[in-house]
């Protein structure tokens, strides 16, 4: 279950990335606060959908698809190649010496670069499966309906059966 903790580092980092990649923007008076306010007022308004009819269907895409572990394996690969292949795991190697003091396990390079792409490429071959997408539920208001005429002519044989 979130917590408020939780819902403020979500929002402070989204707030934070958009202001970092867009400066001269952001960091003028009050640009920051009405960031985040667009930020609230957009993601009351998603939150809004679900709760109509077909609400639990968007739920159920933004679950499967959003925030699901392919997802985030997929962005594991690509994080990956991205450090050992395009910016360099040599590079990166140098900046992490940079940043912290003293250069990590020569392991780690050669993670960034075969061993991490690797199993997450192979996890993902292993778990992954035919797509489908989430099966809408039934009309609630047709829940508690009496049965079609057709239904009803299924539903006599069973309960002239259970009466033998």
């Amino acid at each position: 279950m979130e917590t408020w903790e939780d819902l403020f580092v979500c929002v402070e980092s989204i707030v934070t990335a958009v202001v970092d990649l867009f400066p001269n923007t952001f960091r003028k008076k009050n640009r920051r606060e009405l960031l985040i306010l667009f930020l609230s007022i957009f993601s009351y308004l998603i939150g809004l959908v679900m709760l109509t009819e077909g609400g639990v269907y968007v739920f159920q895409l933004f679950d499967y698809y959003a925030a699901s572990g392919m997802c985030l394996l997929f962005v594991a690969i690509f994080e990956t190649i991205c450090i050992g292949w395009v910016y360099g795991a040599d590079k990166f190697y140098d900046d992490i010496e940079h940043m912290i003091g003293y250069r990590p396990l020569l392991l780690i390079k050669y993670c960034w670069q075969f061993v991490t792409p690797a199993v997450c490429a192979r996890w993902h071959q292993l778990t992954s499966s035919e797509v489908e997408l989430p099966q809408r539920l039934p009309d609630p208001k047709n829940i508690f309906s009496d049965p079609s005429p057709s239904e009803a002519v299924h539903l006599a044989p069973a309960e002239h059966e259970s009466n033998c």
